[in-house]
């Protein structure tokens, strides 16, 4: 019984995971368009980044952002189970939001000469049985003025371009 309900509990949990988040693909559901997967999620005070800790078993990595070196540090999160907002274009006139429980299966941050300046979040649909569910998606928060208010949130598995504060850095 419980292998039938595997493949139906995917297929809800991927479509749910299309349908409310504007940062996938654009594409079409119903009458619906969702926002394409470059446009940004702006929130002018900040969103709330998941307090995390970094202790000697967490990796650091050296990668690059273009042809820039920065460093990235795999966190802990103290809390795995978090409230996430949703957005979801209805019609042109409407936006809806949502919140919704996410697990976060992985958490790093991005920083460049001491200075961070993103937060990448992997996350997937809570279930309270403890059950995986495979609609992983992943989130970059991104300071882009400096001022370590992480103001854009984008769906993306890649880094987007680094911002300009970042490459000025001495």
């Amino acid at each position: 019984m419980k292998n039938k309900l595997i493949a139906p509990l995917f297929c809800i949990a991927t479509v749910f995971a299309g349908i409310v988040s504007p940062q996938q693909q654009a594409t079409s559901y119903g009458s619906k368009k969702l926002i394409p997967s470059s446009v940004k999620t702006i929130r002018i005070k900040g969103w709330r980044i998941p307090r995390a800790s970094y202790t000697s078993r967490n990796k650091t990595f050296d990668v690059k952002v273009g042809d820039i070196p920065v460093r990235s540090r795999t966190l802990t999160p103290t809390n795995s189970v978090v409230d996430y907002e949703n957005y979801f274009v209805h019609s042109a006139e409407e936006v809806r939001i949502s919140t919704a429980k996410r697990r976060i299966v992985a958490m790093s941050d991005y920083s460049h000469k001491g200075s961070v300046f993103a937060y990448a979040i992997r996350y997937e649909p809570y279930r309270a049985d403890d059950l995986s569910v495979s609609a992983l998606f992943e989130v970059k928060f991104i300071d882009y003025d400096g001022d370590g208010v992480f103001e854009t949130r984008i769906q993306s598995i890649e880094m987007p371009q680094l911002p300009d504060w970042v490459k000025s850095l001495k």
